[in-house]
């Protein structure tokens, strides 16, 4: 780390506000609870922003009193202790000579000549704009849907996007935990419900989505993680959101299902030596046609059984079995899907070996359109008609 003292480096002090380990996203900063103050140096003829105090720690993440964690998806780290348990010092790089159209998405001075940008931005925008941490540049990330820290649902829902550099897919894996805000006037036991069964994340391409349901309106805090497998970094931290619902409705329905492998075409099928041929996207719509058909690639070198089924609220596994078929032919397996009726349902496809049913890939389907119903049975199943 460069040691701007022996280096003899002009140094000013500076005070402002800071969006620092007590700030909740979208929250108003005060003279209270956010008042810091940092440094700017002058190398090279120019002056740049240092935060010594931030540089010589890593926090990866926080809870408050005030939030109860709703759901936690199964990559985030068990351990959420914010500070080392090894005595040597930790730096983070971010906060030396940083851009300052980063450092001030973190600090805002009383004196806005000492934002160090062309076009200086006010208060109000301080506090609305993205809440990012240091990760979020190091891994080249790229929020797409939100320019505010504050994500307000619409219907009950809600979705963020995350681009990343395409050639770092096999390499990024990301996890989030969403707390719902505790009041302080409720008495008695309070438990808040959980909310596994309304969120699900995916890839499709170099974008990671997000996607929140809420059957009950509140004000909710999310954090989101991701890890480089080839580089550790000091915290996996992301972003931070609010996200307020207002407008939740019967409509809003839990998933069929919560899947510890994830949605789409995974790691889990490379391991068994099998690929997706047709559908790369983990989302896939049956208004096509009355029976969408999803191929897999078989491996070579060894015989593999696989079974599918197809999952919905309301009907079991068992009453669902006519409205799902596989069809091997050589190193290609075939699932047809005819869904019985308009609704959300999940594809699983199993790997069987010795009885043992491995899960190895899902698919959340959507059919909106009337389903028109089979002459000989009733409803649209396998039947000729």
């Amino acid at each position: 780390m460069f040691d701007f003292r022996r280096a003899h480096i002009p140094c000013v002090i500076i005070h402002g506000l800071t969006k620092n380990i007590t700030y909740d996203a979208g929250a108003k900063v005060t003279g209270t609870k956010n008042k810091g103050t940092w440094n700017a140096v002058h190398v090279d003829g120019n002056w740049r922003l240092v935060h010594p105090l931030w540089g010589s720690r890593a926090a990866p993440g926080y809870a408050t009193g005030r939030w109860g964690l709703v759901t936690d998806s199964t990559l985030v780290p068990d351990n959420d202790d914010p500070w080392t348990t090894e005595s040597a010092p930790i730096t983070n790089e971010f906060y030396f000579l940083t851009d300052p159209a980063k450092f001030v998405t973190k600090c805002f001075p009383d004196h806005q000549v000492w934002q160090l940008l062309e076009s200086p931005i006010s208060r109000p925008e301080f506090e609305d704009m993205p809440f990012f941490h240091p990760a979020y540049y190091d891994l080249k990330l790229e929020e797409e849907t939100n320019q505010s820290c504050v994500v307000h649902t619409e219907n009950g829902v809600c979705e963020l996007v995350f681009a990343f550099p395409p050639e770092r897919e096999k390499r990024y894996s990301f996890s989030f935990k969403l707390h719902a805000r505790r009041e302080h006037d409720v008495e008695g036991e309070y438990d808040l419900q959980p909310l596994h069964r309304y969120c699900y994340s995916y890839r499709f391409e170099n974008k990671q989505y997000f996607h929140f349901r809420f059957p009950y309106n509140g004000v909710f805090k999310l954090d989101i993680y991701c890890k480089n497998d080839k580089r550790a970094l000091l915290s996996d931290w992301v972003a931070e959101y609010k996200i307020i619902c207002t407008d939740t409705n019967a409509n809003v329905k839990p998933l069929p299902i919560t899947p510890k492998i994830g949605w789409g075409p995974t790691d889990a099928l490379d391991t068994h030596g099998m690929s997706c041929l047709t559908h790369k996207n983990a989302l896939v719509s049956l208004d096509g046609d009355d029976a969408t058909f999803i191929r897999f690639g078989l491996p070579k070198d060894k015989n593999v059984r696989i079974e599918a089924d197809l999952v919905t609220l309301g009907m079991s596994r068992d009453a669902m079995k006519d409205h799902v078929a596989m069809e091997v032919d050589g190193e290609t397996a075939a699932v047809q899907v005819s869904p019985p009726g308009e609704g959300e349902y999940a594809l699983q496809v199993y790997v069987v070996d010795d009885g043992l049913r491995t899960n190895v890939c899902n698919f959340l389907m959507t059919r909106t359109k009337i389903v028109e119903v089979c002459l000989q049975c009733g409803y649209l199943c396998n039947c000729i008609t």
